[in-house]
């Protein structure tokens, strides 16, 4: 998009076994806001740990339309995966998660990278995973209008709603709900 963005790397400390492992933490913010230090705290506990984890920046969406936001995830994933060695890290074991619009993009970076063995896992916290511009949406499906815009079409709500991406060679997916999430 022809900028920069940024990530931080949070290292285990020398003394904690590292697990060789990478997670790539992506922010949440309904993909209108946020920033990559929301999910510092998290960073810090997987580092403790023995994780390396990355917090990465993604254009929102009102820099950017849909989908360069999933294209920036996928991006931080590539970097991840280029540079395992000065990380320390087996490019192998590449971990991508998020919460709320960070779990959907880490949803939908892993379906673009689906069977190149870049993506070992998935962590998607309280994120959406079938999209919808139905106003208030239908139980178990998200209104993203301000993700693909007010008239996207069934098919372009399908291309990114990562409940239509699973396919053979997806990762294996951890994918956590509150039972009294309102939104979602």
């Amino acid at each position: 998009g022809g900028r920069e963005l940024k990530l931080d790397i949070y290292s285990p400390e020398p003394e904690v076994a590292s697990t060789r492992t990478a997670v790539v933490l992506v922010h949440g913010g309904g993909w209108l806001l946020g920033e990559r230090n929301m999910v510092a705290p998290l960073a810090n506990q997987f580092a403790a740990n023995g994780f390396v984890a990355i917090t990465v920046e993604y254009r929102l969406v009102r820099e950017a339309a849909w989908p360069a936001q999933q294209e920036d995830i996928v991006a931080a994933v590539e970097w991840t995966v280029a540079n395992a060695e000065r990380l320390g890290i087996d490019p192998a074991r590449v971990v991508v998660g998020g919460s709320s619009a960070g779990g959907h993009l880490a949803l939908m970076a892993a379906a673009a990278l689906a069977g190149s063995g870049k993506v070992a896992a998935v962590l998607s916290l309280f994120s959406a995973s079938e999209l919808t511009l139905a106003q208030p949406a239908p139980k178990g499906m998200f209104g993203a209008p301000q993700l693909v815009g007010p008239t996207a079409s069934a098919e372009q709500l399908r291309a990114a709603s990562p409940l239509h991406q699973v396919a053979a060679g997806f990762p294996p997916v951890f994918l956590l709900h509150g039972g009294a999430d309102w939104m979602i």
